[in-house]
């Protein structure tokens, strides 16, 4: 049983860890961002990764075309209950909090209804191309300012690539790889 104070890490919400992680995504190349190791509890994201192959067949949208093969929740998708708890958790107050504080972004409002967000799963021999995400949320019409992932792959190793590439725009190369392993988190400006 989890309760949703143990669901985060506390000591990332220190009022001087807050700044350092600030400092660190204003200033990271090629745009502003931050990888996280151990923001949330070991026991949710377990709970997590047994759940996900619970989803029904009719939660999940496909996609396959030249730029991504891979498959995604639907808006409003009923998850297990630690899924929700987690993104009960990165909706909630505290945690918008957390990350208005290190990007000095005021005013932020998640995607609760999760249109552009959710569950994904890229299968092997999947792809999901260098691309920008939205800029104008498809209902809110508010702007797409960050992304927040969490990796759900246990067991991952290096040689099965997959790593997010930020490129720098300017000279059109990738610049930072994160890996994708079972826990990391990661945040960075659209």
């Amino acid at each position: 049983m989890l309760v949703f104070d143990e669901i985060l890490n506390e000591a990332f919400f220190a009022p001087k860890k807050v700044e350092e992680l600030s400092e660190t995504f204003k200033h990271n190349t090629p745009f502003p961002h931050l990888v996280f190791e151990g923001l949330f509890s070991p026991d949710l994201l377990e709970l997590m990764y047994e759940e996900f192959d619970r989803l029904k067949w009719s939660d999940w949208r496909r996609f396959d075309s030249i730029n991504e093969r891979k498959r995604s929740s639907y808006p409003n998708t009923r998850f297990g209950h630690a899924t929700q708890l987690y993104f009960s958790a990165i909706h909630s107050n505290t945690f918008v909090n957390f990350i208005e504080r290190i990007t000095g972004i005021e005013g932020l409002v998640p995607d609760p209804m999760l249109v552009s967000a959710g569950a994904h799963e890229i299968p092997p021999g999947g792809k999901f191309a260098m691309h920008l995400d939205f800029n104008r949320h498809r209902v809110t019409k508010l702007d797409n300012r960050l992304v927040f992932i969490t990796y759900l792959n246990k067991d991952w190793l290096p040689s099965y690539g997959g790593a997010l590439e930020l490129w720098s725009a300017g000279e059109m190369k990738c610049e930072v790889k994160i890996d994708p392993p079972f826990g990391r988190s990661a945040l960075f400006a659209h």
